[in-house]
């Protein structure tokens, strides 16, 4: 059984792709800071061990998440094949 889907009937608004653009800027800047200013805490106030794990997991999390949405791809992949 396969679900057949029909073509959309209305275009998007240029003005609603810019609005998710900048959405997503604010988003992801507010996380760094806020990753960032835990990570300082933690670094000043000696906190245990296992929060600055989690700490630096989620900033690596959400830098690998970055590149996958922005397709800044550091591996050399393309949509037609793999470069060297």
């Amino acid at each position: 059984m396969s679900i057949q889907w029909k073509p959309p009937e209305q275009r998007l608004s240029p003005h609603a792709v810019n609005l998710w653009r900048i959405s997503a800027i604010i988003w992801n800047t507010a996380g760094l800071v806020i990753l960032a200013v835990l990570l300082i805490l933690d670094s000043i106030y000696g906190w245990k061990t296992w929060i600055g794990w989690i700490l630096w997991g989620l900033q690596g999390f959400r830098c690998s998440m970055q590149c996958g949405i922005y397709s800044c791809n550091p591996c050399g992949y393309t949509d037609i094949g793999i470069t060297m």
